[in-house]
């Protein structure tokens, strides 16, 4: 699995697995990045579920292309609170390959 974080045309930021890009962006258990500032200033970032109502222990949705702006690997920090969140198998990757 590939931790990806996805920027959709509405302008969210979802954190996931990336598990498959053909035709669509199959992401298993998908947060949405919301940044907040703490006491002292400084941004910080909150996960919560992109797919709440999803069947199932491990949400999957699929994201059509054309619905995303950009992915990027997300910042060494971001992503190991997510691996803390969801178990340690999971790898990071530079690109999303296949996407049509």
């Amino acid at each position: 699995m590939a931790i990806r974080i996805i920027k959709l045309i509405s302008k969210e930021e979802i954190i996931g697995d990336v598990v498959g890009t053909d035709g669509v962006v199959t992401v298993e258990n998908p947060m949405v990045l919301v940044p907040f500032q703490d006491e002292k200033k400084q941004v910080r970032i909150n996960f919560i579920p992109y797919a709440a109502f999803a069947e199932g222990s491990k949400p999957s949705i699929g994201i059509y292309p054309h619905a995303i702006a950009a992915d990027y690997v997300p910042a060494e920090d971001i992503a190991n609170h997510y691996r803390s969140s969801f178990g340690s198998g999971i790898q990071i990757v530079p690109t999303m390959q296949g996407l049509k």
